[in-house]
């Protein structure tokens, strides 16, 4: 079995843009925080493969990568919770897609992570 992937669309709760743009871009503009953050998210057995904005309000498209043996309802848990994307705000809504890579014929939309 490979690792799963999962395309999330986050929806940015009314009143919560400013709060969460804030966090998140203090840790987007420094490197070491980056790499705390992706390192967490490691340790969980998450790997974010990329962060797609459309507005300060989103919705925010992302894809992201799980551990082989992680499913969809710990992904989800995860995105959700403390060291998810919230990072602590009330701030976004986590609607969760697993990729079905049978259908693709195995192929993935990014390098594995985890092998």
């Amino acid at each position: 079995m490979a690792s799963n992937f999962f395309v999330v669309q986050h929806y940015v709760k009314p009143g919560q843009a400013d709060a969460w743009w804030g966090k998140v871009s203090a840790i987007l503009g420094n490197e070491a925080s980056v790499e705390a953050m992706t390192q967490a998210h490691l340790e969980h057995g998450f790997f974010n493969h990329t962060f797609m904005p459309s507005s300060k309000e989103g919705p925010i498209f992302c894809v992201w990568e799980a551990r082989e043996d992680l499913t969809i309802e710990d992904f989800q848990t995860f995105i959700d919770g403390p060291d998810g994307v919230n990072m602590g705000l009330p701030a976004l809504h986590n609607i969760t897609h697993q990729l079905d890579t049978d259908l693709t014929g195995g192929q993935v939309p990014f390098e594995r992570k985890f092998d």
